[in-house]
């Protein structure tokens, strides 16, 4: 069906990307396409095992994972303009209807798993760490005692590229 029409998009999309490089325009295209999968399938085989399959080598897909965490977030709690509702566009439909992202990501505990995937395979990569900065800060208002601390030191994730 459709779900697995989106999985087979994100897999080509992803062998176009080259290992430990990035590429924005295919970050933004595999966000895109894991919030479509997210619309099929739980977080955790959304977000959770793309990561895991393919975040040790390529630092565009950890990217695109953190983004798309963000994303699922954001537009979890969005409300739309009551103007403009019949304009409510589709990606916005898909995200209102997960429920609660942001508890269903600390359940699984993912910053956890982002955290330790960008200290092992990417802990130099600025731009890297400020995106997982951000994932972090979006998952600030789950319960305590996950290994992610929310709160940068000296702008960095706490454990993540030195800090």
């Amino acid at each position: 069906g459709l779900g697995q029409e989106v999985w087979t998009a994100l897999e080509t999309t992803v062998t176009n990307i080259w290992d430990h490089l990035h590429d924005e325009d295919l970050e933004e295209t595999l966000t895109l396409e894991l919030i479509a999968i997210s619309s099929f399938q739980p977080l955790h085989v959304a977000l959770t095992q793309t990561l895991a399959r393919w975040g040790p080598t390529k630092p565009a897909v950890v990217r695109a994972v953190a983004d798309a965490a963000c994303d699922l977030i954001r537009g979890a709690t969005a409300r739309p303009d009551s103007e403009k509702s019949s304009e409510i566009d589709a990606a916005f439909m898909v995200i209102s209807a997960l429920d609660n992202p942001r508890q269903a990501l600390a359940s699984l505990d993912f910053a956890g798993k982002l955290s330790a995937c960008v200290r092992a395979n990417f802990p130099n990569d600025e731009r890297l760490v400020e995106r997982c900065t951000l994932t972090s800060g979006f998952l600030a208002h789950v319960p305590p005692g996950l290994p992610f601390d929310p709160t940068p030191s000296n702008g960095r994730m706490r454990g993540v590229g030195g800090a």
